[in-house]
């Protein structure tokens, strides 16, 4: 008589498990990570020392989840061309496409972090914070997913964000951060 491996399974629900804890990190980044309980925070490496916060606004219709962004990308726009080719891509499935925002490129700058393709709603990317230090800009990008408890709809969306920031010359740099939102 041959009798059925009742541990067989086992190997599966472990490697099932570790993937699951693996994937619900709360939040991760380029900052410094602390944990309590289940909780993951990271606090971005945001320069405090002698640094400036920049005035940044937000560009109408420049924030949304349908983009055709659909690839991950930091992106710094210095000029009206580029700048009107990035639209584009931001409002490409809006019928009638609206105009480009105008940006004052001899006083402006405008930063656009795209999250690249997902397969369901509930992700959003932000910029929450822009700061100056020495010579460089330093832009801090929050990318938000939905947590395994929220209903999301399940349609493929490209979450992009665009800002204008006030001219500074120097490099620009971008600090990520992230969270999963607990919708349980």
């Amino acid at each position: 008589m041959i009798r059925p491996r009742r541990w067989g399974v086992l190997p599966v629900v472990v490697v099932m498990y570790g993937a699951v804890l693996g994937c619900s990190a709360a939040s991760t980044g380029s900052g410094n990570t602390s944990k309590q309980g289940n909780e993951v925070t990271t606090t971005p490496k945001v320069p405090t020392t002698d640094s400036v916060p920049l005035a940044f606004r937000a560009i109408p219709g420049a924030r949304t989840q349908a983009s055709s962004h659909v690839e991950s990308a930091r992106v710094v726009i210095r000029d009206a061309a580029e700048w009107g080719r990035y639209w584009a891509g931001i409002v490409d499935q809006i019928s009638p496409t609206p105009p480009v925002p105008a940006v004052d490129f001899a006083r402006q700058f405008v930063v656009a972090a795209s999250m690249g393709q997902r397969s369901s709603g509930g992700y959003t990317i932000d910029v929450t914070a822009v700061y100056q230090r020495g010579g460089a800009v330093h832009v801090v990008v929050k990318s938000v997913s939905p947590g395994s408890s929220c209903g999301a709809a399940m349609v493929m969306t490209a979450p992009v964000v665009a800002v204008a920031i006030d001219r500074v010359d120097g490099e620009v740099r971008f600090i990520e951060t992230s969270e999963t939102t607990d919708c349980g």
